[in-house]
Parts: C-alpha cells; sequence; structure tokens
C-alpha cells in the first residue's frame, strides 16, 4: 500500500520517488541567424543606392503580418545577391518615413545606377528575386 510521508520513519530521506532522468533534446549547432542591413537615416539610404549598382529597399512595419512572414525569405534573398559595390539588399521601417510614396507594406524599392526603376508592392518574395535577376543581368 501506499504511505503517507508522516509515516516514514525519520531516518528516511522525504523525496519524491526517482525518475528517470529527462533527456535534453538533441540540437544541431547553427550559425545564428544574420540580420538584413536595416536603413536608419536618409542620408545612409542614399549611400547605399549610390555605392551600388543594383539596390532593393524592403519598406517594412514591425506590426505588418505579411512583412514579417516574408522576412525570412528576404534575408536568405540579402545572404545570396548582397556584393559590395555591386548588390545590396536592405530593410527600411516605413515608420521611420525615408520613402514617404509607400502606398502599402511590404514594398520593394530597386535602384539601378542610383535611380528607382521599379517597385512591388505586396509579399511576392519570387517577383521581387525574378526582377532583382533582372537588374543584375543588365550591364
Amino acid at each position: 500500500m501506499y504511505k503517507k510521508y508522516s509515516d516514514l520513519p525519520r531516518d528516511e530521506p522525504r523525496t519524491a520517488p526517482r525518475t528517470a532522468p529527462r533527456e535534453e533534446p538533441r540540437t544541431t549547432p547553427t550559425q545564428p541567424q544574420q540580420e538584413c542591413a536595416c536603413v536608419i537615416s536618409a542620408e545612409q539610404k542614399q549611400q547605399i543606392i549610390q555605392s551600388h549598382r543594383v539596390v532593393v529597399v524592403d519598406v517594412y512595419g514591425n506590426w505588418c503580418g505579411p512583412c514579417n512572414t516574408v522576412a525570412p525569405e528576404y534575408l536568405q534573398l540579402s545572404q545570396e545577391f548582397s556584393r559590395p559595390g555591386d548588390c545590396a539588399i536592405v530593410k527600411e521601417n516605413v515608420d521611420d518615413g525615408f520613402t514617404p510614396e509607400v502606398g502599402g507594406v511590404p514594398a520593394f524599392f530597386f535602384y539601378y545606377n542610383g535611380e528607382e526603376v521599379d517597385q512591388v508592392t505586396g509579399a511576392n518574395i519570387p517577383l521581387v528575386r525574378e526582377k532583382l535577376n533582372e537588374l543584375l543581368r543588365r550591364r
């Protein structure tokens, strides 16, 4: 039968019955996820646009569900295509107001040789990738 703790002799420890040790979940070491470069001023944005042949700016909002949904895919684009002097893929918070002509977020602005050449509004990363590839093929 079961004993009550009060029924145990005083020399026995009053602990709960032992169970098998709990195994910690096995994880494989991974590199920490990097962040996409974020524009912090209008001057910095202009400098990036002028110093790269191709620039994509993702104008997003922290409060925007679709923006948060496409963020990992946009980060992947950044890691795949960013090259100093050639291609910059950056983010800009819409609440900072550096791009006043935003009609909706996410909005992706494309620059080629310092001039805005295209725009995609909405969470359409395949279209963003397609337009980016078109610009990178230009010489």
